[in-house]
């Protein structure tokens, strides 16, 4: 049985393609993880206790997402 985490992370690596057209693998999806982490992305709101949004460049494209901060993934990402 998959887990909450796995299947946000494939939510979003559906929806990074559905809506800016990025394939991602796994290490590309950890290093826009880690930017969120590591404070090179731009924090745009809280939606909530533990989910934030915001805005990474990634490969020439800025994306909007959002972060649980809880399960420490990526949730999705929002249209551009």
């Amino acid at each position: 049985m998959m887990t909450k985490s796995q299947s946000l992370r494939i939510h979003f690596k559906r929806r990074a393609k559905e809506r800016y057209g990025l394939t991602l693998n796994k290490r590309e999806l950890r290093n826009i993880v880690q930017m969120v982490q590591n404070g090179k992305s731009k924090f745009l709101e809280h939606c909530n206790n533990r989910v934030k949004k915001h805005e990474i460049v990634f490969q020439e494209t800025k994306l909007i997402v959002l972060y649980d901060k809880i399960r420490k993934v990526v949730i999705t990402c929002l249209s551009p």
